[in-house]
Order: C-alpha cells, then sequence, then structure tokens
C-alpha cells in the first residue's frame, strides 16, 4: 500500500482533539494526503463533499474517515488501511462505550454469512473503487463544481420508518458494493462527555 494513493479525510466544525492532530501531520508527513473540511456544521453536506472532492484524484486506492474528536494512533489507522477484507467496501475500528456497550450494530449478512455493519464513520477506511461503483447507483445534487454523489444523508429512512443518521446511511449505501466490516481488535476512543445515540 502506497500512502500517496491515500486521501484522509477528517470532517471538523469544532477544535481537533490532540491525538488527532498529531495522527493528520504523521500521515501527512508519510505521504498520505489530509484533507480537512471545516466550511459547514451540516455533516453530511461536509462528507460528501470531501469524498466527492477525494475521488477527483484518479490514482485515488483508498480513503480513510475521520473524525475530529477520536483517540487513534498511527499504527492503528495504517492497519486498518491495510486490512479492508476481501469482497467488503470498507472497514471500521470499533468504539467502546465507557459502560461496555459496543458502538456497532449488525445490517444483514452475505450469501456467506458475512456481516455488514453499521459503524460510526470516525475510524472507517474505504475502497475507492467500491465509492466509485457506488455512484452508479446513489443519488446526486447539483453544484457550481458539477454534480455530487450523496453518499451520506440524515433524515426519516423512507421504508424502515426510523429516524437515519449519517453513518447508518452511509454504511447502508456501501452494501450494494460490499458494505462495511468491522474489526474489534481495533478498538479506538471516542471523546464524548455524554451518550448522543444510541440512548
Amino acid at each position: 500500500m502506497k500512502l500517496d494513493r491515500i486521501t484522509v479525510i477528517c470532517v471538523s466544525h469544532r477544535g481537533m482533539s490532540v491525538e488527532i492532530t498529531r495522527l493528520l501531520a504523521t500521515l501527512a508527513s508519510a505521504g498520505a494526503r489530509v484533507q480537512v473540511d471545516r466550511g459547514s456544521v451540516d455533516l453530511c453536506y461536509s462528507r460528501n463533499r470531501a469524498l466527492n472532492d477525494a475521488l477527483l484524484r484518479p490514482e485515488l486506492e483508498r480513503v480513510l474517515l475521520l473524525d475530529d474528536d477520536m483517540i487513534v494512533t498511527p499504527q492503528q489507522a495504517l492497519q486498518l488501511l491495510q486490512t479492508i477484507p476481501d469482497g467488503y467496501a470498507g472497514l471500521s475500528g470499533l468504539y467502546v462505550r465507557g459502560d461496555g456497550v459496543e458502538c456497532a450494530w449488525p445490517l444483514g449478512t452475505d450469501g456467506q454469512g458475512a456481516t455488514r455493519w453499521h459503524v460510526g464513520l470516525g475510524f472507517c477506511a474505504v475502497h475507492a473503487e467500491s465509492l466509485r461503483r457506488a455512484k452508479e447507483y446513489l443519488p446526486t445534487y447539483r453544484m457550481p463544481n458539477g454534480p455530487q454523489t450523496v453518499y451520506c444523508q440524515a433524515g426519516p429512512h423512507p421504508t424502515l420508518g426510523h429516524w437515519q443518521i449519517d453513518d447508518e446511511s452511509f454504511c447502508r449505501a456501501m452494501i450494494p458494493v460490499g458494505g462495511i466490516g468491522l474489526d474489534r481488535t481495533l478498538q479506538v476512543g471516542h471523546l464524548k462527555s455524554t451518550v448522543l445515540w444510541p440512548v
């Protein structure tokens, strides 16, 4: 894996954790392209814009999605990028709450029994080719620089009857191109003063 073919996307409208600031600097110095989007408090809009911008690089092989409040080491980031399982669009590390609850929810299995997951997007690596293939069926919206693919959105799910957040919508959008896997050995920290979701 060549790091100059990796784009690291961090969407932030707050201050970044010390750990993420150091991680971004380390990855950039090793050759990865670091893209920090601070332009909007709308997380879905910012993530969609950043993903569409990243895919303009024809040599791009993988994208690492990071939140600004994660605790992740460079070793964990490299392991995640290098170990996306065959047949999957991407791979996430595992958030574990202070009370021991795992923040990952199964979205179903494929024909071989492999589980696809709804995970947070604060530490998630995705094949660029899977994101490009998803453009064939995902909706788009207009921007001055051309159509933008909607990889994630928030709002009522059209058939499941619940409010869908951006993380869930992204993970569901990736299912036709392989879905998101979960590596329970990569447990990462998430700096929250309170449990926001799920309740």
